[in-house]
């Protein structure tokens, strides 16, 4: 007699965090916040990485847009995860977010709390939203780069299709 199949459990911090991933080069507009460089998502020729600026010690941080960059992977690598460059990069942090970026985050460090189901209603409004206020020609852009990248995760495949197509 063959045993009946389960279906897998939804994995919630995968989905999470790529919609985070997501929404911090959505609120970027798809462009290194460093050097101005496009991403390959609206026709670019840079990977683009989403850094946590304080790390992810727990939900209430790892999932706070605040505590995002979006940085080119050379950029990511070499400057910000390089032990020689990364007082370079943490000052250019400064300068992009203020001065008081990292004091910032040190107190979102102690709140914890919430959910992994209840960050992803928020991440997903989030990223509607941000989508919504892109440009047209930057949404069509990264449409059609969805469109042809079929290794992506379905579930965030799928909901950043249907953000895109959505008229406001």
């Amino acid at each position: 007699m063959a045993r009946a199949k389960i279906a897998p459990k939804f994995n919630y911090k995968k989905y999470n965090d790529e919609i985070w991933f997501e929404l911090i080069k959505a609120l970027a507009y798809y462009k290194c916040e460093f050097s101005g460089e496009d991403g390959l998502q609206i026709g670019g020729d840079s990977v683009l990485n989403s850094h946590h600026i304080n790390g992810k010690p727990n939900l209430r941080l790892r999932y706070e847009t605040e505590n995002g960059i979006c940085v080119t992977n050379g950029i990511h690598n070499f400057v910000i995860h390089n032990a020689g460059r990364a007082e370079d990069g943490r000052n250019k942090i400064k300068a992009i977010r203020g001065v008081n970026i990292f004091e910032r985050l040190n107190i979102l460090k102690q709140c914890s709390g919430g959910s992994q189901k209840l960050y992803t209603i928020k991440l997903e409004q989030d990223l509607a939203e941000a989508i919504n206020s892109l440009p047209d020609n930057i949404k069509k852009a990264r449409l059609g780069y969805l469109l042809a990248d079929k290794k992506r995760n379905k579930p965030i495949r799928e909901f950043l299709i249907k953000s895109l197509t959505t008229e406001k």
